[in-house]
């Protein structure tokens, strides 16, 4: 299994001998939509170079100067979702800059080069992350790309996220995550239908005490002072990260679940030469 949203979102369509995921939630979210029985918890890989880098404690940091927002959606997504972000993002911005606060946008993997410069124009407060989209149609997660999220993470004293798989790094890596659940359909129709989203549902709006509901433009009011944006941190942010990076690692064998996975594959071949 490559990514954690794999289970509900893509469909098979045929049951395997063996199947590898990220954790035992990944393992159970596997059987349950894909139908295979022989489920084999390895190791959440993608996410390795977060864990490995993780700090400490979530608590060492020192009040919050500077947030990353992960953009959830790219220019080449369908729907208008993009289109509603940039909007969302941009409401987002004019909050953070009330409070005095600064707002990193990181870009989607496979997002176009510029793509988010409008942001810019629009709120001193924005700066935006790095691309890495070497030719039109494709992305790579390399070591020098993983160097570079690690950097955008070092800068940040926390995340808001929305709904994608960045706020399972930031977990892994140590920081605290505020996470939004969207439920403002008369300006964001498109945005607000990601919340029924399986894979959302069973982890990020599985703890609707730790996130932040967004209905409604008073809503980001919340967001425009210092004080308040500290508070939702501290009170909700350092826990819903705590609650991630355990789903992230439940069940793992961190020292022998390459043993265990080389085994299971192993005995599969070799049932399968009988």
């Amino acid at each position: 299994m490559e990514s954690w949203d794999h289970p509900s979102k893509d469909p098979l369509g045929f049951t395997s001998d063996l199947v590898i995921t990220w954790n035992s939630e990944t393992a159970n979210a596997w059987q349950e939509y894909q139908g295979d029985q022989n489920v084999q918890i390895g190791y959440p890989t993608k996410l390795a170079y977060a864990l490995e880098a993780c700090r400490n404690s979530l608590s060492d940091r020192p009040g919050i100067k500077q947030l990353l927002y992960p953009m959830t959606f790219c220019s080449t997504s369908g729907r208008g979702q993009f289109e509603e972000e940039i909007r969302f993002v941009e409401m987002l911005a004019r909050s953070l800059q009330q409070a005095g606060l600064k707002l990193n946008v990181k870009p989607k993997p496979n997002s176009v080069e510029g793509e988010l410069s409008r942001l810019k124009m629009h709120c001193s407060n924005v700066s935006i992350g790095a691309y890495n989209r070497p030719c039109s149609n494709t992305y790579q997660l390399t070591e020098l790309y993983n160097e570079v999220r690690l950097q955008e993470l070092r800068q940040a004293d926390g995340v808001i996220n929305l709904g994608t798989t960045f706020a399972l790094d930031s977990a892994a890596y140590g920081l605290p995550v505020l996470q939004l659940e969207l439920q403002y359909r008369d300006e964001f129709p498109a945005l607000t239908k990601i919340s029924s989203y399986d894979h959302l549902k069973s982890t990020f709006l599985a703890r609707p005490e730790l996130t932040l509901k967004v209905t409604n433009v008073d809503s980001f009011k919340s967001l425009a002072t210092k004080a308040s944006v500290q508070n939702l941190f501290d009170e909700r942010a350092f826990d819903f990260s705590s609650m991630l990076y355990h789903w992230i690692i439940s069940g793992v064998d961190h020292e022998n679940w390459e043993e265990q996975c080389c085994c299971e594959i192993e005995e599969v071949i070799v049932g399968a030469q009988r």
